[in-house]
């Protein structure tokens, strides 16, 4: 049982494009996020070694309900389409590895 709580010890690492993500932010997303994986698509260049309270990701979601579309890119540019700029310290978790943040958000959702 220890080695699958070992994966969610987070890298020391900064998130990088491709990455997974578990996002979490306070208002009508937040339900949203927290229980769907997104994909980082563009990191911010001007950040630097460590992480920054003000550095900004984009991040690209898929099945994004009607109710909420309006709240995600819908830009001219097609790489942007459905993402979301996420502030770093809105991440919780990040992952090279999708099955990783299945998992975690299977545990969570049992308060494992």
């Amino acid at each position: 049982m220890i080695t699958i709580f070992k994966i969610f010890e987070q890298e020391n690492r900064l998130s990088e494009v491709g990455d997974y993500v578990i996002c979490q932010e306070d208002g009508q997303l937040d339900n949203f996020l927290a229980n769907n994986i997104g994909t980082i698509v563009r990191v911010p260049v001007y950040r630097g070694k460590y992480r920054s309270q003000s550095t900004r990701y984009l991040v690209r979601y898929k099945n994004i309900p009607n109710d909420i579309e309006d709240w995600f890119i819908d830009g001219a540019e097609e790489e942007f389409i459905n993402c979301r700029r996420m502030y770093d310290e809105e991440i919780i978790y990040f992952s090279k590895n999708k099955e990783d943040v299945k998992a975690y958000i299977q545990l969570k959702k049992y308060n494992l």
